[in-house]
């Protein structure tokens, strides 16, 4: 229980930060949110290390860490745009192969370091390993400050109140069919896939299996993602390819595949099925920023990927504990998956409604130009 709630506030913190991240950038240059946030992320491990009481882990994992790997992870994929053209969609897929990378390495270089060193010395090195962000922060361009930003920094509260302000403005954004597609499709299948791997180890032991097939399967899944990453990754920079079918396969996929885990009893089959599940994920990552700058272009991306974040916190700490619950009632994990796949069929639904969002919004700037 308590180790839950550690990992749901964090995840919370995590996701509500979005919203904060374009605010942010333009009251100060990419480079000054990249670095504090990466300082924090390393501090918010070394903290852990030292944790005496879950209340302490709560601060200094869950607070602090949720705030800079919130603003950290999102800043570097909407950076992206800025910086890249002509090849976006590879630069999309390095990104996401790293971040796909992680599962797979993390879990042996963590898992080796408990073994040798335990807790205390596996979270500082862990830390020391996170600190290395500090590096890739500091080649964040423009390195000079934005004009102005000295006489902005100077008076705190108004400093505050003015993100806060861009905060509220940039939410404005769910206005637009569009953007609210975009949101409300992301924050499902968001949850869909994190509550679904939160039971599957669980699932897969409650099956009769061990805790290394369980293992395996996640596995499985992370090899699936790292080649969608790669695969699906560079097509948006054909001209054939379409953005909008891809996000609605890759959710297809997701719930399917979630639907037929519930199902199955084989092991290998299981293992298969977890790949085909982490394909659609690793394939849903590799363009939905991409989708998001396409429909709602670069100016309303940050704003945009702001609110979603902010849908994902808010659905995170009601469909997590709602999911819980329907297992302990039904006692069933097979329930509790009919639900998180049917959170993402209704993903691959919405993506329909896109087109006829994109003629309202013309339709309705035309009727305002008209106007004015």
């Amino acid at each position: 229980m308590t180790i839950g709630w550690i990992f749901n506030i964090f995840q919370f913190i995590y996701s509500f930060s979005g919203p904060f991240l374009g605010p942010l950038l333009a009251e100060f240059s990419w480079r000054s949110v990249a670095m504090p946030s990466a300082l924090l992320a390393a501090a918010s491990l070394v903290l852990s290390a030292f944790a005496d009481s879950a209340v302490f882990l709560i601060f200094s994992y869950s607070v602090v860490g949720g705030i800079s790997c919130g603003l950290l992870n999102n800043l570097c994929y909407v950076i992206v745009s800025h910086y890249f053209y002509k090849r976006r969609g590879i630069a999309y897929a390095i990104l996401v192969a790293g971040v796909s990378c992680g599962p797979i390495l993390g879990s042996l270089l963590v898992s080796f370091l408990q073994e040798s060193l335990g807790f205390k010395g596996a979270t500082l090195i862990t830390g020391a390993v996170v600190f290395n962000a500090c590096v890739g922060a500091s080649l964040f361009r423009p390195l000079q400050k934005k004009t102005g930003d000295s006489e902005k920094g100077k008076n705190l509260y108004r400093l505050m109140l003015r993100v806060i302000w861009s905060t509220v403005t940039d939410i404005s954004v769910l206005k637009s069919p569009r953007a609210a597609i975009i949101a409300v499709s992301g924050a499902l299948t968001l949850n869909s896939w994190l509550n679904f791997l939160t039971l599957v180890p669980f699932a897969v032991q409650a099956a009769g299996y061990s805790f290394q097939d369980a293992a395996w399967c996640v596995t499985a899944s992370a090899v699936g993602n790292l080649i969608a990453s790669l695969g699906i990754s560079v097509l948006p920079d054909s001209p054939f390819f379409n953005m909008r079918i891809s996000c609605m396969v890759c959710t297809a996929t997701i719930a399917a595949s979630t639907l037929a885990f519930s199902l199955i009893d084989d092991i290998t089959l299981l293992m298969f099925v977890m790949g085909a599940w982490g394909f659609g994920v690793g394939g849903y990552m590799g363009t939905y920023n991409l989708v998001i700058e396409k429909y709602m272009g670069p100016e309303k991306l940050i704003p945009t990927c702001g609110v979603t974040l902010m849908l994902v916190g808010l659905c995170f700490i009601t469909s997590g504990p709602a999911i819980g619950l329907i297992r302990d009632m039904s006692q069933s994990y097979a329930v509790s998956m009919y639900v998180l796949s049917g959170m993402a069929f209704v993903c691959t639904a919405l993506w329909n409604f896109m087109p006829a969002a994109v003629r309202y919004d013309q339709r309705r700037e035309n009727e305002r130009d008209n106007g004015e």
